[in-house]
């Protein structure tokens, strides 16, 4: 683990995937199909913007979407899906890098660094559900 968190503490590393993960950020939800999916559910929260919803209400979002949409809807999931695990990793890699300066080398606080990639697991988990 130690390994993987000096890895990720460059600081090349964390500005790379600081970079891709706010570039693929824009581009998916400013450039790509996330505002007309918004736009097709008539301004009412998606499933994305919500907290503990129930498959009763993800079916009837789905059902209102109607086949296009929700062929839209189901596509953005998939880019979600790298979205998802874009963020845990530049989220992994500031804060190594933060901690692996604030924090001699074998203290144990600094393995919180990784608690960003099980963020990033239960965004996919989420995404899947």
């Amino acid at each position: 683990m130690e390994r993987l968190i000096d890895k990720l503490s460059r600081p090349k590393t964390v500005m790379i995937l600081a970079g891709l993960s706010i570039g693929y950020a824009v581009v998916l939800f400013g450039l790509g199909p996330y505002s007309e999916i918004q736009r097709a559910y008539q301004g009412r929260k998606l499933l994305e913007e919500s907290f503990g919803y129930t498959r009763v209400d993800a079916a009837t979002q789905l059902a209102a979407f109607g086949d296009f949409y929700r062929d839209l809807y189901w596509k953005f999931q998939v880019f979600d899906y790298v979205n998802g695990i874009l963020l845990a990793l530049a989220l992994t890699a500031i804060l190594s890098f933060t901690l692996t300066r604030l924090l001699p080398k074998n203290s144990a606080l600094r393995l919180l660094s990784l608690l960003p990639l099980i963020a990033g697991i239960a965004e996919m988990i989420e995404n899947t559900g």
